[in-house]
């Protein structure tokens, strides 16, 4: 099945830029580790900093919920079976359970 020009197009761009952003965040934390020295200044710093984060990372949460809401309508008007919506329902829980446990796991005294 061949996709129309402007689907192909937006595809990779949306692939590209992915990509690109995925790597100046490494790129990034390799440096910011780097330039702490060592990995305690950098736990220390992140614990300093943890509302901040939890403030950046919550509009990323929504915009994940956002999109994950609009592919499962696609995919509803798409129609699927009883077997279909039971995998992605079990993928939604499982992806809603890694992320509490990470939120968790940050905030977890030491």
């Amino acid at each position: 099945m061949s996709r129309p020009p402007f689907t192909r197009t937006l595809f990779a761009l949306v692939l590209f830029w992915g990509v690109v952003l995925s790597l100046a965040v490494i790129i990034l934390g390799l440096i910011a580790v780097d330039g702490m020295d060592n990995i305690k200044e950098w736990n220390t710093w992140m614990r300093s900093n943890q509302t901040a984060l939890l403030v950046w990372r919550l509009p990323l949460y929504a915009l994940t919920v956002y999109g994950w809401y609009r592919m499962r309508l696609s995919l509803a008007k798409r129609g699927f079976s009883h077997y279909q919506d039971r995998r992605l329902l079990y993928a939604e829980v499982a992806a809603i359970a890694v992320l509490a446990l990470l939120e968790l796991l940050t905030y977890r005294t030491n």
